[in-house]
């Protein structure tokens, strides 16, 4: 006579094996992607915030105001670094110029430009990937293009700002 308790047993132990197994995976992709995130973060704070910074002080003793944004939560880590329109007398109101933005995947800075100053990701094809090890002359390239940028927007705005 076949033995079910045996049968059931056999059945539930390759279950919780199974389960066990899915649940070393899914562990082991957590950790996977958060070695990638602390390593794209990394990237990003060591190669591209500090010109991001030195460009902002720099900027700022010329009368150019701008900012950096950093979105570390996202699925790719990423930096926005802005130029900021000098404020309306009426109401405060200043633009936002196109920015210049920084993303890392752990191994390689993707660098993009956007087309309008309410954009908050680089429009399509503009983006470039470096490795770290080559990306300064891709970042201040960038940070030119987003100064470029404000001046020719400052120059759209300009009406905008005498209210």
């Amino acid at each position: 006579m076949a033995n079910f308790k045996d049968m059931a047993e056999r059945a539930r132990r390759a279950a919780e094996e199974r389960n066990a197994s899915r649940n070393q995976q899914l562990d082991d992709e957590r950790i996977e992607r958060n070695r990638v995130a602390e390593a794209a973060v990394n990237i990003l704070k060591v190669n591209v915030i500090p010109l991001l910074e030195a460009a902002k002080a720099e900027f700022a003793t010329t009368g150019v105001e701008s900012r950096i944004v950093t979105d570390f939560a996202g699925r790719e880590p990423s930096v926005l670094f802005q130029c900021l329109g000098p404020e309306r007398r009426s109401d405060k109101w200043r633009f936002e110029a196109p920015g210049a933005f920084f993303a890392s995947d752990g191994e390689y800075i993707k660098i993009g430009l956007g087309d309008k100053g309410v954009d908050r990701g680089p429009s399509k094809g503009s983006i470039a990937s470096v490795l770290p090890m080559n990306a300064e002359e891709g970042i201040t390239g960038a940070i030119e293009k987003a100064l470029e940028a404000y001046y020719k927007a400052l120059d759209e705005h300009r009406h905008n700002l005498t209210r």
